[in-house]
């Protein structure tokens, strides 16, 4: 494992951790009578309910047909110092 990889996985494991805490703290400020859960118990229900939620990417549609091109009219780019339209560049008041 590299030196990245293990940054990532400590910072999760991190993560998991301070989550735990805060649960246990709310739990106790709210003066539960449900009992919280053991660090096992809440990693396994985090992991449960991290992949209900997961699902895979739609599949991309097909590509467009024929894209026409020869449809732009007299809008071409010029040859300058900025590349602009020829058509919108000697419209445009000086």
């Amino acid at each position: 494992m590299d030196n990245t990889q293990f940054r990532r996985s400590l910072n999760v494991d991190t993560s998991i951790v301070n989550s735990y805490i805060i649960h246990k703290q709310t739990l106790k400020k709210k003066n539960s009578r449900n009992k919280p859960l053991t660090a096992l118990q809440f990693r396994s229900e985090l992991a449960n309910k991290l992949i209900a939620t997961f699902t895979q990417r739609k599949k991309s549609g097909p590509p467009p047909q024929n894209v026409s091109t020869l449809n732009v009219g007299s809008h071409l780019p010029i040859k300058g110092t900025y590349r602009s339209c020829a058509l919108c560049s000697s419209t445009k008041k000086k």
